[in-house]
C-alpha cells in the first residue's frame, strides 16, 4: 500500500530559501568530495616555490587551467605537474643544505 502524498504550499520567498539552502548543501558536498583532488592557488605556489602572482600569470598565458568551484579557485595538481614536466612552466629550484633540488 502506498502512502498518500502531501502537498505543500510555499510562498515565493519560502521556495527561494529552500532552493538556496539545498544548492548550498549540494555545493558543499561536491567541494568536500573534490577538495582532496584539487589545490588552492596558495598551495600550488607553496609547492612550486613561486609567488601566487606567478600562478595567475600562468593561467593568463594559458599554461595551466584554473577551476572555480563554489567560489573557490582550484587547480588540478596532476595537470600542473604535467605542465612542469613538459617544460612549459618553470619552477624555482629549492636549496637545501647547499644542494639544489628541482621539485
Amino acid at each position: 500500500m502506498t502512502q498518500p502524498q502531501q502537498l505543500y504550499v510555499l510562498t515565493g520567498e519560502q521556495l527561494n530559501t529552500f532552493v538556496t539552502e539545498l544548492a548550498d548543501k549540494v555545493t558543499e558536498q561536491v567541494v568536500r568530495k573534490l577538495r582532496p583532488q584539487y589545490m588552492t592557488r596558495k598551495e600550488v605556489a607553496a609547492k612550486l616555490h613561486v609567488v601566487q602572482s606567478t600562478i595567475i600569470n600562468w593561467v593568463d598565458a594559458g599554461l595551466i587551467q584554473e577551476y572555480r568551484i563554489a567560489g573557490k579557485v582550484l587547480y588540478d595538481p596532476v595537470e600542473v605537474e604535467s605542465q612542469i614536466r613538459s617544460g612549459k612552466v618553470k619552477t624555482k629550484p629549492k636549496k637545501l643544505a647547499g644542494k639544489t633540488f628541482i621539485i
